[in-house]
């Protein structure tokens, strides 16, 4: 343009070129790229005699300078907050994690409660009974039936605080808890998919809840995934639960870790089974089956 048209002013169409380099370079270039261009101007222009030149240049790269140290700014803004909502992300996401891992650390607890305490009140309460069926004297019978109703008085008490704090667990709805822990997950992205035709009791609930739970830790912790889909359908004389995320491949040769012998173990015990599988194209999915009803106790 200041070949063909020989005037200072073209100088100022270098604003939007400095302007550009500024955002998608580093300063340094940018910097560079502008002493480069008011150069190549400066000696296109010099072939003429024009008296305005040094002034209209000289504006033309404070101008230049100028839009440079803005669009840094600009840029840097941008990625302290890109930096910012990264760091956010994974905070809720942890976050997340830890609540689930508290959860059942809780259950862990009481599961031991109830075998200690449970256990050890049961066996003396057996004895008491055992000793009182085989004693002759009535007062001394009367002493061990007596002992007996305290230990069991005791034993109720501790079942029904039991029974209190995991009440709310049991009765859980399958698809309330579902939209809850997508709802609680900032990243990955959680897609609920529930049939209304699925119907399973607590225990299948309680289950599939798990399932769901240990598939997003592991869509967050080992996927890297940007979406998780859970999908619940009723199939056969069961219910399926399938959890496939979008994240990167997740080795299936390698020993599986906790998370999943834990899934698989919990499956197997309620009469189900559980897959897992991962590919180049379709990320890490895993395909759990429940019964309806839980097997009969042989």
């Amino acid at each position: 343009m200041t070949i063909i048209v020989p005037w200072a002013a073209m100088s100022t169409f270098l604003i939007i070129i400095a302007w550009q380099a500024a955002m998608a370079t580093a300063p340094a270039r940018a910097l560079a790229w502008v002493a480069f261009q008011t150069l190549a101007v400066v000696a296109t222009l010099a072939q003429t005699l024009n008296p305005d030149l040094c002034w209209v240049i000289g504006k033309s790269v404070a101008l230049q300078l100028l839009l440079v140290f803005t669009a840094q700014a600009l840029r840097r803004e941008g990625e302290t907050a890109r930096d910012l909502a990264e760091a956010n992300r994974e905070l809720r996401s942890a976050h997340a994690i830890i609540a689930n891992a508290a959860r059942g650390a809780e259950r862990l607890r009481i599961s031991r409660e109830l075998h200690d305490a449970w256990g050890h009140e049961l066996t003396a309460l057996g004895l008491q009974l055992e000793i009182a069926s085989h004693v002759t004297e009535p007062g001394r019978a009367k002493d061990h039936v007596m002992q007996a109703k305290s230990l069991s008085r005791d034993l109720l008490a501790k079942v029904r605080d039991v029974v209190a704090t995991l009440r709310q667990a049991e009765r859980c709805d399958l698809r309330a808890a579902l939209e809850a822990l997508a709802q609680s997950v900032p990243a990955p992205a959680i897609h609920v998919d529930i049939s209304p035709d699925v119907r399973v009791g607590p225990e299948q609930a309680h289950a599939l809840i798990r399932c769901a739970q240990e598939s997003v830790t592991n869509a967050i912790r080992h996927a890297d995934a940007s979406n998780l889909w859970l999908q619940v359908t009723p199939d056969g004389d069961g219910v399926r639960l399938v959890a496939r995320d979008d994240g990167r491949p997740v080795r299936t040769e390698a020993a599986p870790g906790s998370g999943l012998v834990g899934m698989r173990e919990r499956m197997e015990c309620l009469g189900g089974r559980l897959a897992v599988r991962t590919g180049r194209d379709v990320g890490f999915t895993i395909d759990a089956w429940l019964p309806s009803s839980p097997p009969s106790a042989a």
